[in-house]
């Protein structure tokens, strides 16, 4: 099978993390067998000019590659204006094309020509059932495919961790709650918190420690290497997602490879990736609700944070990245088969006089 994926998001120097997990799904295709040719933006667009240079340099490469490559199917990671570009592609080869949408590009008022490019996909694919069930909402009867996008389970291992450590994961944005979470070690007397990653909001962030009297129980790590980012979940005892908005929260995941537990704010598709037994879901905003659900996983001792580790681990399973491509390749071959007869069929009733 020949797959041609189109993305705007893909790592680049400014945001090394940006669309990584495109990235491992595209290796988990190859894995699986199919050839996989990427069409990515890696121009970082700010203004009208800029988004428009670097979208229609972006198209005109994937028309390029689909007449070069042929593929039999096209993966279009983002709804705008990718679906766009993917629906011309595909137009132009005459081949079936599948959306993915990532929870941020799921907006209540899209553009005519968006919703035209997501109607006419074959399916439309996305991380979590609360994002199927926006989509759904805003475009009508489309078909939906929750599929999450994976975690490498052989990358995010457990390892040793050391008791009373909090992780936090994240760009320091304010829509991932990193405030709500200082306020809640505060409340934590013996708590300490490893944050990884960096943005606008980090000098905001290290200025409200100091406020808060916990500047020595908080290590700003700054952005790391994504292959990094296992070695700091492993390390602690629980990690924290408190985002206000999230379509899915792969950190937590993640997390819950490493056998992790975590504690998460119940918004989209967040609130659904941990169970009873790896986890648990917190009211958003709430950092007296935050601390006294991290308190109850750092008092675990250590046989109870053991069980919890292979608790978490299991939970992990349902989002294997290779399971997941897996049964993603088997519903695209079911997508090409059916093209393939439509295109055979079409030519026999053109042949007969």
């Amino acid at each position: 099978m020949r797959l041609l994926i189109i993305t705007n998001m893909w790592p680049n120097a400014k945001k090394p993390h940006f669309g990584v997990f495109v990235v491992d799904r595209a290796a988990a295709y190859e894995r699986q067998g199919a050839t996989v040719d990427v069409v990515a933006s890696r121009r970082a667009g700010k203004g009208l000019v800029r988004n428009v240079f670097k979208y229609a340099s972006l198209a005109v490469r994937v028309l390029w590659r689909s007449l070069m490559a042929r593929p039999d199917l096209i993966e279009a990671h983002y709804l705008r204006p990718t679906a766009l570009i993917a629906r011309v592609a595909a137009g132009a080869l005459r081949r079936p094309y599948v959306l993915y949408a990532h929870g941020s590009d799921i907006v209540d008022a899209p553009s005519g020509p968006t919703i035209r490019a997501v109607r006419a996909a074959a399916e439309v694919h996305t991380n979590s059932q609360a994002s199927a069930d926006r989509l759904k909402a805003v475009f009508g009867d489309i078909r939906v495919v929750v599929s999450p996008p994976g975690v490498d389970l052989e990358r995010f291992q457990p390892g040793a961790p050391e008791r009373g450590r909090i992780a936090f994961v994240g760009d320091l944005v304010a829509h991932k709650g990193a405030d709500v979470l200082l306020d809640a070690v505060q409340r934590l007397d013996e708590a300490r918190l490893t944050v990884v990653g960096d943005g606008p909001e980090r000098q905001r962030l290290e200025s409200q420690a100091s406020a808060l009297g916990i500047s020595s129980r908080v290590r700003w790590l700054g952005s790391v290497d994504h292959p990094d980012v296992a070695d700091h979940l492993r390390g602690a005892w629980v990690a924290a997602v408190p985002s206000r908005r999230d379509a899915l929260g792969q950190v937590a995941v993640e997390a819950l490879a490493c056998g992790v537990p975590v504690v998460v704010s119940g918004v989209g598709g967040l609130a659904s990736a941990p169970d009873a037994d790896s986890g648990t879901v917190v009211e958003p905003e709430s950092a007296a609700a935050l601390a006294d659900a991290l308190a109850r996983w750092l008092e675990m001792s250590r046989s109870e944070r053991a069980e919890t580790a292979v608790s978490a681990r299991r939970r992990a399973q349902a989002f294997d990245i290779d399971v997941v491509a897996a049964e993603a390749l088997r519903r695209f071959r079911a997508l090409i088969d059916v093209a393939v007869d439509r295109t055979a069929g079409g030519a026999m009733r053109a042949a007969r006089p």
